[in-house]
């Protein structure tokens, strides 16, 4: 990137900026916005599905759904910014969607819920209760 691309962006990003203050987003809001458009900035590739595979990759990193819900929201905001300027002519977030909602159960269950969900009926076994040798099937 060329050093008069880098000032084009910084005025891009603050015009941008201005925008989603303009329309009453909050500090926090601007800021996450603003970090979420330099982390995609930052990536390779510049077309719609580097922007999916970009959001593929948060997802997969291990940060949480939310997170990359936010990008998402937030490169869905500038993508839409840069074609209504007219400095994109496609939309870039066109394939940028929101991640499914995801359960760990390794990760959500504690001891507590483990005894209380082991004792609970389930209806697909006729005892009403899980069998100690059956959990590893769970995984």
């Amino acid at each position: 990137m060329k050093k008069n691309d880098v000032i084009q962006t910084e005025d891009l990003l603050v015009s941008f900026v201005n925008e989603l203050r303009s329309e009453g987003k909050s500090k926090a809001t601007l800021l996450a916005y603003e970090k979420d458009v330099l982390a995609w900035l930052g990536a390779k590739g510049r077309s719609a599905e580097a922007l999916a595979d970009h959001l593929a990759a948060l997802g997969l990193s291990g940060v949480s759904g939310r997170t990359v819900a936010r990008h998402a929201s937030a490169l869905r905001r500038w993508a839409r910014f840069l074609t209504t300027s007219g400095l994109a002519a496609e939309d870039l977030a066109r394939f940028a969607v929101n991640p499914e909602k995801r359960l760990h159960l390794l990760t959500f269950f504690g001891p507590k819920q483990w005894e209380t969900n082991l004792n609970a009926p389930y209806p697909f076994i006729p005892l009403g209760r899980l069998c100690m040798p059956n959990l590893p099937l769970l995984y």
